[in-house]
């Protein structure tokens, strides 16, 4: 629920911040994420093999950090290779995170209730998480952008993503704990 929360940002603001950096082709930019789930999908067996869940949902968590620190990072001089790096994360971010929790609760429920695990996660991930973020995001924008929109306001825009997701990834760490 948590992490969803941040996610709404990056669809909704960064095809508005791509435009902002004058970014040629911000929405065929954004597809390069997509295209990086792709990637990030094949290597995961391999990540789950090699390093287990934990590893796999914290190394998904720390992407999202990473990636919002490049934005902000990236914001005042509009350093487009550090934007198209936060881009191309979107693929760990949604992989490492969504899918192996979707393969985690897959293999923890039964049978009998595997079907309902899987509908709560996309309830509470993409629908209240998800929902909450989008309302905050906008709240956030519309506070910090209000006197219209330059590149340092949009670094003060990133930064409370990053932080939030820093404080999220924090507390998975202390507070997960796998049943074996």
């Amino acid at each position: 629920l948590l992490i969803s929360l941040p996610f709404a940002a990056y669809f909704s603001y960064v095809p508005v911040f791509l435009q902002s950096s004058n970014v040629a082709n911000p929405a065929f930019k954004m597809t390069f994420g997509q295209m990086s789930e792709i990637v990030f999908l094949l290597l995961l067996p391999w990540f789950f093999a090699r390093f287990g869940l934990k590893w796999v949902l914290l190394t998904g968590m720390l992407a999202w950090v990473f990636r919002y620190a490049l934005f902000a990072l990236a914001a005042p001089d509009s350093i487009g290779w550090m934007i198209m790096v936060g881009i191309l994360l979107h693929g760990c971010c949604y992989d490492f995170v969504y899918v192996a929790g979707q393969i985690y609760i897959d293999k923890k429920a039964t049978p009998e209730i595997r079907a309902q695990a899987q509908g709560l996660f996309v309830l509470v991930s993409y629908g209240v998480g998800q929902g909450l973020g989008t309302l905050a995001a906008g709240w956030i924008f519309n506070s910090i952008m209000s006197h219209g929109t330059t590149l340092h306001q949009w670094q003060n825009f990133w930064f409370i993503p990053l932080l939030f997701s820093a404080v999220v990834t924090v507390l998975f760490v202390f507070g997960f704990r796998e049943k074996t």
